[in-house]
């Protein structure tokens, strides 16, 4: 998409940026890509410079497009069901290190854990 520098394209790019940023799947994605949109077009409102403006322009467009990418995977990854519940051990609020058991027993947990999720999607398995 590319925009001509005057206010109908910029105003076009910003409502475009703003529309990715309201479609993310998260809320803190959503607040971070709008402030970070609106922060952008403040810090760059007084530009007179035809060259500045196009290459602020240009920036923007670039921006647009890896956003609506970052858009896409999160909300594909979103819909996957990618992870699956584990019981890991039951700790008491008394113990504040993680003993090695634990640990070596939440490794194993995990990894068991990723084996059976290649297995639904049919990918092989971790070695041990």
């Amino acid at each position: 998409m590319s925009l001509a520098p005057g206010r109908t394209g910029t105003l076009s790019l910003y409502r475009a940026l703003l529309r990715v940023a309201k479609n993310m799947p998260t809320e803190e994605r959503r607040v971070l890509l709008t402030k970070r949109t609106r922060q952008e077009f403040r810090r760059n409102k007084d530009l007179v410079d035809p060259a500045e403006v196009q290459e602020a322009l240009a920036l923007g467009e670039v921006q647009l497009e890896n956003f609506s990418r970052i858009q896409k995977h999160l909300s594909t990854i979103q819909r996957q069901p990618s992870i699956i519940p584990v019981a890991l051990p039951e700790r008491t609020r008394q113990q504040e290190w993680v003993s090695d058991e634990d640990r070596a027993a939440a490794r194993d947990a995990l990894r068991q854990s990723a084996r059976l999720h290649l297995a639904t999607i049919g990918g092989k398995e971790l070695s041990k």
